[in-house]
């Protein structure tokens, strides 16, 4: 998914993206986020929906996954 076809609105709250909505926006599979995640200090980090649970619910704000993208231009 191309970021343009994202609907992002600067005056409504942060928009939030499950993993799956990461993988098709920068065209990659869950290994690799979180391989990103552990070795990439650019990468942006997740949001834990619940953060007193270690596994669980995570998500990454759109602004930050969009900034990346920006700052690497040879992602998709």
């Amino acid at each position: 998914m191309h970021p343009c076809n994202i609907p992002f609105h600067t005056n409504q709250p942060e928009t939030l993206l499950p993993r799956k909505q990461v993988e098709e926006l920068l065209d990659v599979s869950r290994a690799t986020i979180y391989r990103w995640l552990r070795s990439n200090t650019a990468f942006p980090k997740q949001i834990r929906l619940n953060p007193h649970k270690k596994k669980g619910a995570v998500r990454w704000r759109l602004s930050e996954i969009l900034a990346y993208l920006a700052a690497n231009p040879s992602m998709p």
